[in-house]
């Protein structure tokens, strides 16, 4: 498959001297090759599992929060292949103050889990650029960007490097920024935590 003008044919460096397109991901195959370099990357194929304190589009990708509190955990409905680079994007349908985590948990992580950004994954916070992670790293509001509230409409693309355990961030139309390189497990799956209610976040199919 050849790109088009409408996607972006731009590389950029990144995950130790990989070139990765990450925008004009293929609609139609999981798997795209980088016409630069040859890199091979896919596209987060799931969707978002039901669960308690949220409530789900019909065609399982948009979250919208129905109970105030860090007590609504979205769990992607498929594991993230290892040995892969997956990009996920996801857009701000709606909120308040942007309280709003994006990330990635291990699948079974318990979905009641209150304040789960601390203890079982790793996360970005939309309301001011920090990260949240489980021990070992333990990062409580580790400053990595200098985000402020993002509003309605913004688009958050992550970027899971499983080959090197890399999660890297892209907002909007800014340069990619790598948060954190890690030890993956064996299963692991996009998620998201939003504490407003009404809140919603939807997973893009491209």
């Amino acid at each position: 498959m050849t790109w088009t003008s409408q996607f972006l044919t731009k590389c950029f460096t990144a995950f130790n001297g990989l070139r990765i397109v990450w925008s004009g991901i293929c609609i139609i195959k999981m798997i795209e090759q980088c016409q630069c370099c040859g890199t091979e990357f896919r596209r987060y194929n799931g969707t978002f599992k039901s669960g308690p304190n949220y409530i789900l589009s019909h065609d399982n990708r948009t979250v919208t929060q129905c109970s105030d509190g860090w007590n609504t955990v979205a769990i992607g409905n498929e594991p993230i292949p290892l040995g892969t680079i997956t990009i996920i994007k996801f857009k701000i349908e709606k909120t308040i103050y942007s309280h709003i985590m994006f990330g990635i948990a291990p699948l079974s992580i318990d979905q009641k889990l209150v304040t789960g950004y601390s203890k079982c994954g790793w996360y970005y916070y939309s309301h001011n650029g920090g990260l949240y992670c489980q021990p070992q790293l333990s990062y409580s509001n580790f400053k990595f960007r200098d985000d402020s509230q993002l509003p309605e409409g913004t688009i958050i693309t992550m970027i899971v490097d499983t080959t090197i355990g890399k999660i890297s961030f892209k907002i909007n139309d800014s340069l990619i920024k790598t948060a954190y390189q890690v030890t993956f497990p064996e299963s692991i799956a996009p998620c998201i935590m939003l504490y407003n209610k009404g809140d919603s976040v939807r997973m893009l199919q491209n």
